[in-house]
């Protein structure tokens, strides 16, 4: 029994601390014994390479017999075995050094965005794209801050991943981009609280009828209803299913620029890969457009992440990468 098995390695270890303590040797064969009577298993056997204490702690070095290597930790009375001994300083260090890496490539994607005297920003989404949204919460505090001195552009991915409801959306979007311009940011903030359309052109002053002529022409140029009831014309899967239904407003800038995915940012004509979803990184992002970079580059805004879908929190350190695609 597994009880039994343990049960007489923990006699074990009693006596042999009873005659005066583990020494290296005792240690070494009481571990090596506790590992092959319980922890391994299939045919698999460990032996125990090399002990020494170390931090109050006998630190094993272990191998098991298909060769992987593990370090183990064992107290220096026999009685508390860890399987597995994660030592701090390495993985602080390996954490130092995966955020120096991203800062480095940080400094290498802003270096090599071309510059001019009024930045181009395009930012293409999916309107429920939960990666798409959380990237325009984190872009619209910077675009807030850098108001007329660039030029911002919301653009759509050419086809829709969440069907009617993300089409009747992005339509809205982009209705209202081209006849109020004034008041898309406004709208965006609004409908990225809870994903209520009806709610965001009620509080920025607006209609649905206010965008029907622009919508209907857009559908008309675009074939978007056609896009949608037609399966046959959706994107095909690897194996040739029907997938998704295009949407092909900006078809030719999401073929220009190889967008595969919500969301997609480009600035001054380069798309721009891994921009943390911060508004503190997505205005340094967007200033280093700049020729000659305004006092509001220099605007204090927040570190933290931004929240994937709907909804305005932000948490240090969460996730900010991920796309729909």
């Amino acid at each position: 029994m597994q009880f039994k098995k343990i049960f007489t390695v923990a006699l074990l270890a009693t006596l042999l601390v009873g005659c005066g303590g583990l020494s290296e040797i005792d240690a070494k064969y009481l571990a090596e014994q506790f590992i092959n009577d319980n922890l391994v298993s299939g045919g698999l056997s460990a032996k125990v390479l090399n002990i020494e204490e170390e931090s109050g702690l006998w630190n094993l070095d272990v191998e098991l017999s298909d060769g992987r290597k593990v370090k183990s930790l064992m107290s220096l009375d026999g009685k508390i075995f860890v399987p597995e001994a994660i030592y701090i300083e390495e993985v602080e260090a390996a954490v130092a050094a995966e955020q120096e890496a991203l800062e480095n490539a940080q400094q290498e994607t802003l270096a090599s965005i071309p510059k001019t005297e009024k930045p181009v920003v395009e930012l293409f989404v999916m309107s429920y794209c939960p990666f798409g949204t959380q990237a325009e919460k984190a872009m619209i505090p910077a675009l807030e801050a850098l108001g007329d001195s660039i030029d911002f552009q919301l653009k759509f991915v050419n086809y829709a991943m969440h069907y009617d409801q993300e089409i009747d959306e992005n339509m809205r979007q982009y209705a209202i981009s081209q006849d109020y311009p004034e008041k898309l940011l406004p709208y965006l903030k609004e409908f990225l609280t809870a994903g209520d359309s009806v709610a965001s052109l009620v509080a920025v002053g607006l209609s649905e009828d206010d965008l029907a002529a622009t919508m209907a022409a857009a559908d008309e140029q675009y074939q978007v209803a056609e896009n949608l009831n037609n399966q046959d014309l959706w994107l095909k899967d690897a194996a040739g299913n029907s997938q998704y239904p295009l949407f092909n407003i900006n078809n030719e800038d999401n073929l220009k620029y190889g967008v595969e995915g919500s969301p997609t940012i480009v600035i001054n004509g380069q798309p721009i890969e891994k921009v943390q979803r911060t508004p503190a990184v997505m205005l340094e992002t967007i200033c280093a457009g700049f020729e000659n970079a305004p006092k509001s580059c220099s605007t204090e805004l927040s570190t933290a992440t931004t929240s994937s879908g709907f909804g305005w929190d932000q948490t240090e350190g969460a996730a900010s990468g991920g796309e729909c695609s």
